[in-house]
C-alpha cells in the first residue's frame, strides 16, 4: 500500500522488516534504513539498538536480528 508519496518517503518514514515480542515482553523492530529498536509496549518508550550508522557491516546486522 503506498501512503502519501509513495515510496520515495521510506528513508524518512522507514520500512520495517520485521517485528517480533522478545523473552522479556519488549517488541523488537527491525526497519531497513532507521535501524533497530526495543519498544516497551506497556509505556511506549523505544531504545535504538543499532541506528542507520552502524548498517555499514551487513554480517553484523543480521547477526544481531537472529540472536535477539
Amino acid at each position: 500500500m503506498l501512503i502519501a508519496g509513495g515510496f520515495d518517503n521510506e528513508p524518512t518514514c522507514g520500512r520495517p522488516l520485521g517485528m517480533r515480542i522478545d523473552r522479556d515482553g519488549y517488541l523488537i523492530v527491525v526497519d531497513a534504513y532507521l535501524g533497530i529498536f526495543k519498544i516497551n509496549v506497556a509505556t511506549g518508550a523505544c531504545l535504538t539498538i543499532i541506528n542507520e550508522s552502524e548498517f555499514v557491516n551487513t554480517m553484523r546486522f543480521i547477526e544481531v536480528c537472529l540472536y535477539m
